[in-house]
């Protein structure tokens, strides 16, 4: 993983083999950054995907192994129990042009990933909330 900064926006590039979702979180702690938004593109594997059932309130989880391009990531960062956690929504694509996405539970960099980062200068905490 390899980023600069210009003021307030990040330009990460996270290489093959990287865990997304680590690699995120070790910038943002490295960072000491607790809130901002994120959008990305690039190429992923072992990507967890999930699907969230509003009635039974869990996530319906599936992994997909192969190497897929990444046409559209977005998210943001809060804290949540004082570390950061990263929201990410994502976009896939196979080899058969078909598009497909979910809530990001974690994936592998299958290429790269080019991420933007933008820096908020407040303090968000993620929350349980009952009803959802």
């Amino acid at each position: 993983m390899e980023y600069e900064r210009d003021k307030e926006t990040y330009f990460i590039r996270l290489d093959r083999g990287d865990n997304l979702m680590g690699s995120l979180k070790e910038f943002a702690i490295k960072e000491e950054l607790n809130s901002g938004s994120l959008s990305g593109i690039g190429a992923l594997e072992e990507v967890e995907l999930g699907f969230y059932h509003l009635k039974d309130q869990v996530y319906q989880r599936k992994i997909f192994s192969h190497e897929y391009e990444l046409i559209s990531m977005t998210g943001n960062l809060s804290l949540l129990d004082g570390e950061p956690f990263f929201h990410i929504h994502c976009v896939l694509g196979d080899d058969q042009y078909n598009a497909f996405g979910g809530h990001v539970f974690d994936a592998r960099i299958a290429v790269t990933c080019e991420v933007v980062f933008q820096k908020m200068n407040i303090s968000m905490e993620r929350k349980m909330n009952c009803d959802i």
